[in-house]
């Protein structure tokens, strides 16, 4: 049973956005295991969850060694890379809903948006300098300057789009980057990985428990979901799943 499978272990504190050659030059970074042959040998499968956005908020160079140590982490082109990111199109949704519902107080905002008007221009007519574009539930919050909101609003492909992204207590205040996703396409393929799978997060779970009973047995152990695939998590936690999306990477032979 695979339950009672007992696999090896190797952990390794390191930037991921460092060379892996250099993760195993200090020993201290090395918590467990002997990682060496395993990251010389490679994998059938990489999982990066939550993360490859702080990439982006890093810049270009900081995305193009991330994924080129994904790549090099596969085995082969039959080895397969999921990540899960922040779905820009959703972010995109929600930021112009907010700017819609500033509308009762800033006349004429989301014309301003929608017309030729510099993102500069918009923020210096209908805020001040201290407002910003804040969004979110009792799970989340997103806070956006003026200038970059309206860009998201506006569908920028730019690497550098930052905002401030508050979850409960465990994330406050934390700097991230949208992930646009023509950048994130052709930043995998120079590395040689193709997108071949994308979609947002909650439609691939909901998928996933759908057409595998191991996965729902496993999320009802995790209070995800309740008997017969029913919802526990609340709508306000929901709103946090759809924020996001899978993808699924493999290498390019």
């Amino acid at each position: 049973r695979v339950r009672d499978m007992k696999l090896k272990a190797s952990l390794v504190v390191a930037d991921m956005a460092t060379p892996k050659e250099e993760w195993l030059v200090d020993n201290s970074k090395i918590v467990h295991g002997s990682p060496s042959e395993m990251l010389q040998t490679g994998f059938d499968l990489v999982v990066m969850q939550f993360a490859m956005h702080y990439s982006f908020a890093r810049g270009t160079d900081a995305v193009s060694s991330t994924l080129r140590n994904m790549s090099a982490l596969l085995r082969s082109n039959q080895s397969m890379a999921l990540v899960t990111v922040i779905d820009a199109a959703e972010l995109r949704r929600r930021t112009r809903q907010r700017l819609a519902e500033l509308e009762e107080d800033h006349a004429g905002l989301v014309s301003a948006v929608d017309s030729e008007q510099s993102p500069s221009e918009i923020a210096t007519k209908f805020f001040s300098s201290e407002e910003q574009i804040v969004f979110g539930n009792s799970v989340y919050t997103v806070k956006f300057e003026v200038q970059p909101a309206v860009k998201v609003a506006r569908g920028y492909n730019e690497a550098d789009l930052r905002y401030s992204f508050t979850l409960g207590d465990a994330v406050v205040d934390c700097e991230e980057a949208v992930v646009p996703q023509d950048l994130l396409v052709e930043s995998g393929a120079a590395e040689g990985l193709r997108v071949v799978r994308q979609e947002n997060f909650a439609s691939f779970v909901q998928k996933g428990i759908e057409s595998s009973d191991a996965l729902a047995r496993l999320l009802q152990d995790m209070k995800v979901v309740g008997p017969r695939a029913a919802r526990s998590l609340s709508e306000d936690e929901w709103q946090v799943v759809s924020l996001y999306k899978a993808l699924l990477m493999d290498k390019a032979s």
